[in-house]
């Protein structure tokens, strides 16, 4: 009897092969069992699985609930799993050693860990790093938590949300602190304030004694420790000495501090002090000690005729703080697990400039030193400080050096206490929130990639997350945001507030509440606007832009355009300015908050102090400077007048110059003394002259020996120095010129005198033709002498050359100068003398109501209106009424004009129509000025500015209108004639020939070319007559303007209309239209309007002064009929004279006040960066941040001040809540309330009225009203929108002293510390900025590590590079995964292990060496296959170094080992795969079951689980249990199942009770396999009997009838056979029999019906059974099957030595085509094919296999690429017959590839002996008729789970084969 025993030695499904081809030992489908592989009796035996237990003891997790996410900590026995639920998310722990559930998060508000029930959130990465749990889901933002404080945080039932824990800062659970999402996201919020400062200062508090030397006696000098009374005056600044002070006192010349006669501290204020000698002390009147004195202090109160006065200045303090520096503070936050904030916006420079002082001898601003003697630091931690924060850091930083320094940490238990009143006071510490600095030394530094870490780059949304090289790294995340529309701003400089006040920090109930501004008066002098004041540096250009912020402090990149863009004039630079701006864009919805920035590009600039000035003789200049402001100035470059001499006077010109030429030694014409060597009196001069005069173009003359030499003057021909002439008569002054040679000339002259001959060094200049009134008449005819002016003199003077010690440490500049130089830098007692360059002689015109035009009106009915032809032709007569002529002259114009005329106009054609718009209602092109009819203004006054207007009356010539001038006419659109006046008429008028002054184009007013030239900015003019001397300045370009006089072209319209409605027609038909009273009067209009005394060019000229206070006289006092000279009027002129300044008898210039220069900036940087210049201010205001945009203390105004407190500062008190839109006398807008200190007058606000907030720092906000309501507790309704409120910033570059020095830097020192543009910087991009899914890119935090206490996961500096970038053909990132120190990145559709901390270098023959890099994230190298893991990154599962995950686009499931991908789903599974995983649109989750060592793979969809066994490399068997997540700990295996945890493998739960096997997560399935009965495909077999074998059976005990049960037997658990099937019966085995241990019988079919025709070898009846009614009669007794005959041998029949008639296989069987190699899955050359293992097997070992290499290890056979090999070593295949061979080769690199050899064998799938493995046909296929077995499956159960499964052995009971 044939017999084969299938015992499934394989322990594997195989659904891919053919039925006929299933190897032995494979099954073809398997539910819910296991197979032993043992060593023992039970090889190859199935099994049914032990079922799960549910861990949860209690009711932590509502039902319903997800789990979506675990992971396990192996070190602590530990897993952990989060789950989801519509009203709780949670997560919680479960010890392994305690088997004790834990919750870690109860998340009842749903708003913290934000899951999600309906799945479609999915933890995809999470790890845990010592006590962190960080997870990702790629939905929320990255989150991060400590275990074991959010364990003391929540309750153990479970039922209450979770409250935060923070030891370091004593808040416990009894806090109440619920957690917020904030508290566990990777991110973490930053301060968005700058630290609060109160500082103090030390001033130079200077004075003078007057009349005073108290420090003599009897004129003996007093003594150390003498007293002495004093009365101080003149104090700078306002401020006054106080007890205790030590004061310097210094008499005669010399600079204090440094040096003084006498030291002396005050000991009393006696000022107001009753004087025993009578009366009181006056004030400021002191008495004090002496401490030292010197001994050349003047003993007396007299020296010479002069009383002694004294210098006084208080000693600075010995104590003073960042002296010479300009220090920044910040802060930073530490949270609880050791994370650092960003870096808070640091404070603006805490400096305070003393009064300008610029010492010219050295060349510094004694003002710019930095005296700051107290500071106190405030607000570190603001009232949005979140919870977890346990330390402040105080930072500091100065100007222009990137270091960042920690000054202090401050913790929660650190104070210091102070005696300040009573009671005391404690600072430094955490709850007073104030920190004294002490000390500028400071102790440690910051990290200096921190000031490059504005803000963190954490993901907002990450895919995937792993730990590597102690750093978090984010795949697939998402980043940025998007922007509707692009941000725009409109920005200006501003006014920078409060003026006269300053304020100070008061806090009123210290942590608690936020600090309050109370108000420290000043009392400013007039000197105190010398003082340096903060302020924007003028002469530059700033571009503002914008960033926005999330909630957690992400930036956008720099947004600003060209509105947001303005230039600070040169005018602003004597005042205090500063930034406003406001958005003119809507703010994107997702943003938070806002800040500005500030970009100005300039380099940096000098101020450079000038105490000398010379004058060359060619008008140029020479400045002096001492020396060590050398490097401060380059040839070519710029410099700009910013202050004049003597004075703090303001330089509102331009005053800019070229530097043309830089000397260390000073020019030879300095060095010189110019001496006068004679000049001739003025009745000298003409006989002097009478033999030969100085003519024009002549460069010689002669002049009389005795006449020169009589006078006392130098005999010329007998000195030897240079000699140098001039002509001088009065105010005027000829060129200079040189002598070249001076020869006297014997017997001569006259009546036979001595000449001299003068020779000059250049012919007499046409320019000094001024000589001779009369030329070019030189001789008068009747006195025969030279007709020269009679004032004329004739000067001369030689140049000696002397040593100064004022050129000692100077370097002279020499520029070309003009009247400014004249004006600013010549001192006022210096006698200088000028030239004039031209003169105009004005009259004064007034109309008589020309008064009311200032007021707006105009009135006709007034005297002396000049608004007709005959008014003007009156007006023009100026200088002899009596002519009756009219006169072209210049006026002082104060009377009537009836229009304007544009100053540009359009093209010809305009004109030709009539009429046109010469009545002043000009075109929108014109550039004209007023349209509307009115009176000039004389001398007047705008805004401070005074401004005279000059005009010049009759301009060019009359244009003459001719009787029967031809027309032009056209035809409109509708046939009627259009009349046109002539073209050309009005081209004449409108063109320059009659309107431009001092030019070709009109010939008659050309001689005014002269006067006209000088009509321009800085020109300077007298007036003649004026006593005073004044000289007035043109500041600023005049304003031209052309104005109509008498008659307007409307006038010449209505004319021309009355004549056009005529039909130029007599009634009569006869006649002309020439001869009509209509046309008569409009040609007189036409000729009046046409005429010259219709035009005026009026000048209006800016002035530095006004002439009518300036001046000796007013010149425009009284009227026209007024003729009072000196005053301007119709009859009289006054001279004003052009003039310039020409060399002084002296060059030589001392000045006691040095001038400053301010060079330009070298070169403009044309980089994008902008610098922090705000804090981040809110966008709409609730409770949580309304502090941040009007913080309690703020100071109030508003744009109508009415509606203030009279007299009373008003402040901000609080925010009160919020109004409804719907709420009375509110917008239909959200608003806020803020209570303020003081009423509003209700009656004079109005809805949308401004409010400005003054800050602390000097910076504003603004708020619109909301309502005129008056609300609760004194509040205010504001609109809660701030995006388009305008804000002030305090940001500033230098500092104003209010006379034009603005001064950025240390002493105004060369190379000493600027104020920087900011300490944080940022910058636009080029690109789009809009939120963007990297998919392929990756980015890591900084380092952790808990043995240091470092912890910067938080840390994302973008500045660092911290991203790489993946190959996108690749696909996007699913899943990171850390293996030995590498990085591997699952993609959709490529694996890649990226380097980490190494990278690798190739060698010139493409071989890589590992090299140790800085490189987080080195070289990516993608693994072999073109696999990746789809988008399932759920399926990933790891075991060691094996992982597991799925590719669902190409089907399979893979395996990444040592070996690389294998595609595991090959094995027995591949079309069953790429039929389901493509099927599965939910997850597919991946396990690793390490007790099985089985890889799960749960298809969602599918609704079932398969296991792929490691021990028998195939897939076992398909599993009920459906988890959500799985995870393996402590060699347990854990799944996850409406969020509850289930441990599997289980026998007995926790109270000793088996658990079912089968049953999971408390329901039972059944088990079945399916199994092919065909171990000799080739040979027909009829199978009449299936039997079933196994272990321990299930025994019920019968005793009613033996026929039905085990008679007189014990019931006994065991295995049983509920139902089998097969593909012809079904059937069953209603007992066992038991022999030698095993339980066996036959299956018993199903009941045959009579009718059957039973086929026993068709297979239609399967084992035994009974025919029903008749038929085949069976024994109804029990059948017992006989003891079988054990046969030892070999049961395989494809076996060369099979035994037919073994019962028992003994394992003998011996095989033909046997493959031997290594069956070991974990080595490195396993052979899947080989079925012999022949003792092959290598295990893996790393290492360097080139035996030529310096680092060769003989035990390695795997190479990783370590090799260190000598230079020139070439690498490559060195096997000739390989098809890649390079002979250049030396090294074999192991790359040879060889043509594969053919496997020779059957290559037809339906042949019986069939070979898959075969690659060439040999033939040797056969085929046979009909075939195989059939397919046989069984389920079964058991009740103990004690007992094993049963094996199927089917036996053939029948003769037939």
């Amino acid at each position: 009897m044939a017999e084969i025993k299938h015992v499934f030695s394989q322990g594997k499904m195989n659904k891919d092969l053919d039925e006929r081809l299933v190897p032995n030992g494979q099954y073809r489908d398997a539910l819910n069992i296991q197979v032993s592989t043992s060593e023992g009796s039970d090889v190859g035996t199935v099994q049914n699985i032990l079922g799960n237990l549910n861990l949860h003891n209690y009711d932590l997790i509502p039902a319903g609930s997800k789990c979506v996410g675990a992971i396990a900590d192996e070190k602590k026995n530990t897993f952990y799993w989060l789950t989801a639920h519509q009203y709780k998310d949670a997560i919680l722990k479960y010890d392994g050693e305690t088997g004790l559930i834990t919750p870690v998060i109860i998340d009842t508000n749903r708003n913290v860990l934000n899951f999600n029930n309906s799945g479609e959130i999915l933890v995809t990465g999470i790890n845990i790093i010592d006590n962190l749990l960080l997870w990702t889901d790629n939905i929320n933002e990255p989150k991060k938590i400590n275990i074991d404080l959010c364990i003391q945080g929540t309750d153990n039932t479970g039922f209450y949300h979770t409250h935060l824990i923070s030891p370091k800062t004593n808040i416990q659970y009894s806090d109440n602190i619920l957690l917020e999402e904030e508290h566990i996201t990777v991110i973490k919020k930053s301060p968005l304030t700058p630290i609060l400062i109160k500082s103090e200062f030390e001033k130079r508090i200077i004075s003078i004694l007057q009349n005073q030397n108290p420090f003599a006696l009897n004129n003996v000098l007093k003594e150390v420790d003498d007293t002495f009374e004093c009365t101080c005056l003149n104090f700078a600044g306002g401020f006054s000495y106080e007890v205790s002070d030590e004061l310097l006192f210094l008499n005669g010349p010399g600079n204090l501090p440094d040096q003084f006669h006498v030291r002396a501290k005050v000991l009393e204020d006696l000022s107001g002090q009753t004087n025993p000698f009578g009366g009181t002390f006056p004030s400021n009147h002191y008495k004090c000690r002496i401490l030292s004195i010197a001994p050349t202090t003047p003993t007396n109160s007299l020296q010479g005729s002069l009383q002694l006065s004294y210098h006084v200045e208080k000693v600075i303090s010995s104590k003073i703080l960042f002296n010479k520096k300009f220090p920044r503070f910040s802060y930073r936050w530490r949270y609880e697990d050791g994370e650092y904030s960003t870096f808070a916006p640091f404070t603006e420079p805490i400096f305070s400039p003393g009064k300008f002082e610029y010492d010219g001898k050295n060349g510094f601003n004694k003002a710019m030193d930095n005296y700051l003697i107290s500071l106190e630091l405030r607000n570190f931690l603001p009232f949005y400080t979140p919870k977890n924060v346990v330390q402040v850091d105080i930072l500091y930083k100065e100007s222009n050096s990137p270091v960042v320094y920690i000054v202090d940490k401050i913790k929660y238990n650190d104070h210091v206490t102070i005696n300040v009143g009573n009671p005391s006071t404690t600072i430094n510490s955490w709850n007073a929130n104030v920190y004294e600095i002490k000390t500028d030394l400071i102790y440690a530094t910051v990290p200096a990639n921190q000031l490059l870490r504005p803000w963190d780059n954490v993901p907002r949304q990450a895919l995937a997350q792993e730990v590597v090289g102690n750093r978090v790294v984010y795949g697939n995340y998402l980043q940025n945001y998007n922007l509707d529309i692009k941000p725009a701003l409109q920005s200006q400089f501003d006014v920078r507030y409060p003026s006269n006040n300053k304020y100070i920090v008061d806090f009123v109930d210290n942590y608690s509440s936020e600090p309050f501004l109370t108000e420290q008066d000043v009392s400013p002098s007039s000197d105190q606007r010398f003082y340096g004041q903060k302020s924007l540096k003028s002469e530059r250009e700033y571009q503002i832009g914008i960033t926005y912020l999330d909630k957690y402090g992400r930036e956008t990149p720099v947004f600003s355009d060209t509105k947001s863009t303005f230039d600070v004039p040169k005018t602003r630079s004597r005042f205090k300015s500063l930034i406003s701006t406001k958005q003119i864009s809507d703010a994107p919805f997702w943003a938070e908050y806002y800040k500005i920035y500030v970009k100005e590009n300039s380099n940096e600039y000098y101020n450079l102090a000038m105490d000398r000035l010379y004058q060359a003789e060619d008008g140029s200049y020479w400045l002096s400077f001492p020396s060590s402001e050398r490097n401060k100035i380059d040839e070519e470059s710029y410099i700009t007048l910013k202050k004049g001499i003597d004075e703090n006077g303001f330089v509102n010109e331009e005053a800019k110059y070229k530097v043309i030429d830089i000397s260390n030694a000073p020019p030879q014409f300095v060095k010189e003394k110019i001496i006068q060597v004679g000049v001739s009196s003025v009745t000298s001069t003409a006989s002097m002259l009478q033999t030969s005069q100085p003519l024009i173009g002549q460069r010689f003359f002669e002049i009389d020996e005795e006449t020169w030499t009589s006078a006392g003057n130098a005999k010329l021909n007998t000195i030897d120095s240079r000699l140098t002439l001039f002509f001088k008569s009065g105010v005027k002054i000829s060129r200079k010129y040189e002598i070249m040679s001076v020869d006297l000339l014997e017997n001569a002259g006259v009546d036979d005198g001595d000449l001299y001959k003068i020779v000059l060094d250049r012919p007499i200049d046409s320019e000094d033709q001024w000589i001779y009134p009369n030329f070019p008449t030189i001789i008068n005819s009747s006195t025969l002498l030279p007709d020269i002016d009679p004032n004329l003199t004739i000067k001369i003077h030689k140049a000696v050359e002397e040593y100064s010690r004022n050129y000692e440490g100077r370097f002279f500049v020499k520029i070309h100068g003009d009247s400014l130089i004249q004006k600013y830098l010549v001192p006022s007692t210096l006698t200088q003398e000028y030239e004039v360059l031209a003169r105009i002689d004005s009259y004064y015109l007034k109309d008589g109501n020309a008064s009311t035009y200032a007021n707006g009106t105009l009135d006709n009915t007034g005297r002396n209106i000049s608004d007709d032809e005959e008014d003007w032709v009156q007006n023009f007569d100026f200088n002899n009424p009596e002519d009756g002529e009219e006169d072209r002259e210049w006026f002082i114009d104060q009377t009537y004009f009836s229009g304007t005329f544009p100053l540009n106009t359009e093209d010809d054609d305009i004109y030709k129509t009539a009429p046109y718009n010469f009545d002043g209602t000009l075109r929108s092109n014109y550039d004209g000025v007023s349209a509307i009819a009115g009176y000039g203004r004389g001398i007047f006054e705008i805004s401070g500015q005074v401004y005279m207007e000059i005009s010049y009356g009759q301009v060019g010539e009359d244009i003459i209108w001719e009787d029967g001038t031809p027309w032009d006419n056209v035809t409109d659109g509708s046939g009627n004639t259009v009349w046109k006046i002539d073209a050309q008429m009005m081209r004449d008028f409108e063109n320059d020939k009659s309107w431009v002054l001092g030019s070709s184009l009109n010939p008659s007013d050309v001689s005014q070319a002269a006067v006209v030239s000088q009509l321009q900015d800085g020109s300077i003019f007298k007036i003649s007559g004026d006593t005073n001397d004044t000289i007035y300045t043109i500041s600023g370009g005049p304003q031209l303007i052309r104005r109509i006089n008498h008659t307007r072209w409307q006038e010449v319209v209505d004319k021309f209309y009355l004549w056009a409605q005529d039909s130029f027609q007599l009634e009569d038909g006869t006649g002309s239209e020439w001869d009509r009273d209509t046309y008569v009067q409009f040609r007189e209009r036409l000729r009046s309007f046409m005429k010259a005394n219709n035009r005026r060019v009026t000048y209006r000229i800016p002035l530095d002064k006004d002439p009518r206070t300036e001046s000796s006289f007013n010149l425009v006092e009284g009227d026209a009929s007024n003729n009072t000279f000196p005053n301007a009027d119709d009859d009289d002129a006054i001279g004003l004279e052009f003039i310039t300044p020409v060399a002084v008898e002296d060059s030589f210039l001392s000045i006691k006040s040095p001038a400053i220069w301010e060079t330009e900036p070298k070169e403009n940087v044309d980089i994008d960066i902008y610098y922090e210049a705000s804090q981040a201010y809110p966008l709409k205001l609730n409770l949580n941040n309304w502090g941040l945009y009007v913080p309690k203390g703020c100071i109030v105004s508003t744009n109508n001040q009415l509606s203030m407190a009279a007299g009373v500062v008003t402040r901000v008190l609080g925010f009160t809540g919020t109004a409804s839109p719907a709420g009375p006398f509110v917008t239909p807008y959200p608003s806020v309330l803020i209570q303020f200190d003081q009423l509003l007058d209700l009656s004079q606000i109005i809805v949308g009225q401004s409010f400005r907030f003054e800050q602390l720092n000097g910076g504003y906000t603004v708020l619109f009203l909301a309502s005129i309501a008056l609300f609760q507790n004194q509040s205010y309704a504001f609109w809660e929108d701030t995006s388009k409120c305008p804000v002030g910033l305090n940001w500033f570059n230098c500092y104003s002293f209010g006379n034009g020095v603005e001064s950025n830097r240390i002493r105004d020192d060369f190379n000493q510390v600027t104020i920087d543009k900011g300490a944080k910087a940022s910058s636009t991009i080029d690109t789009t900025y809009e939120q963007e899914r990297r998919s392929s890119g990756l980015i890591y935090s900084g380092l952790y590590n808990s043995t240091s206490g470092v912890n910067n996961l938080n840390q994302f500096i973008q500045a660092e590079k911290i991203t790489k970038d993946l190959n996108p053909s690749y696909g996007s990132i699913q899943k990171l995964y850390s293996r030995n120190s590498d990085l591997l990145a699952f993609c959709e559709d490529k694996v890649l292990r990226i380097l980490a901390n190494k990278d690798a270098v190739f060698n010139a023959d493409g071989n890589p060496n590992l090299t140790a890099t800085n490189r987080v994230l080195g070289q990516s190298i993608p693994f072999s296959g073109d696999y990746g893991i789809s988008k399932n990154p759920e399926s990933f599962a790891a075991d060691s170094y094996r992982i597991y995950f799925t590719d669902k686009q190409r089907g399979s499931v893979l395996r990444l080992s040592r070996d690389g991908i294998t595609p595991i789903s090959k094995y027995g599974m591949e079309d069953y795969f790429k039929e389901n995983l493509k099927l599965n649109i939910d997850k597919i989750v991946g396990s690793y079951d390490d007790i099985k060592n089985n890889y799960n793979l749960t298809l969602i969809s599918s609704n079932i689980t398969v296991s792929f066994d490691e021990t028998v490399n195939g897939w076992s068997s398909f599993k009920s249990f459906v988890p959500e997540k799985a995870i393996s700990m402590g060699n347990d295996y854990y799944t996850f199942k409406d969020g509850l945890a289930y441990k599997h493998h289980t026998e007995i739960d926790q109270g000793g009770v088996a658990v079912d096997r089968n049953t999971f997560y408390g329901i039972h399935y059944k088990s079945s396999i399916g199994v092919i009965l065909n171990d000799q495909p080739g040979l027909i077999k009829s199978y009449k009997t299936l039997k079933y074998e196994g272990s321990q059976s299930n025994v019920n005990q019968e005793i009613t009838d033996v026929r039905t049960g085990y008679y007189n037997l014990k019931n006994k658990d065991g295995w049983y056979a509920e139902d089998i099937s097969t593909d012809k019966e079904t059937g069953f085995v209603p007992e066992f029999i038991e022999k030698e241990g095993k339980w066996f019988n036959f299956i018993k079919g199903k009941d045959v019906a009579q009718s059957l025709d039973i086929k026993t070898k068709e297979f239609s009846f399967q084992g035994i059974g009974r025919i029903i009614a008749g038929g085949i009669t069976t024994d109804n007794t029990l059948y017992i099957y006989p003891a079988p005959i054990i046969i030892n041998g070999c049961m395989d029949p494809l076996a060369s030595n099979f035994d037919s008639t073994a019962t028992v296989d003994n394992g003998t069987c011996q095989y033909v085509s046997q493959v031997p190699g290594c069956m070991d899955p974990s080595a490195s050359n396993y052979n899947l094919l080989a079925n012999v293992d022949d003792g092959s097997c290598i295990l893996d070992i790393y290492g360097c296999t080139n035996q030529l290499a310096s680092n060769y290890d003989p035990l390695a056979n795997i190479d990783d690429g370590s090799c260190l090999m000598p230079s020139g070593t070439i690498y490559g295949c060195t096997d000739p017959q390989a098809t890649n061979y390079d002979p250049n080769a030396s090294v074999d690199d192991g790359s040879c590839t060889y043509t594969p050899a053919p496997i020779f064998g059957c290559t037809d799938p339906t042949a019986d002996n069939y070979d898959p493995q075969a690659t060439a046909d040999d033939g040797s296929c056969t085929y046979s008729n009909t075939g195989g077995g059939r397919n046989s499956t069984g389920s079964g159960g058991n009740n103990n789970p004690l007992y094993d499964p049963p094996t199927l052995t089917i036996q053939d009971t029948n003769d037939d084969d």
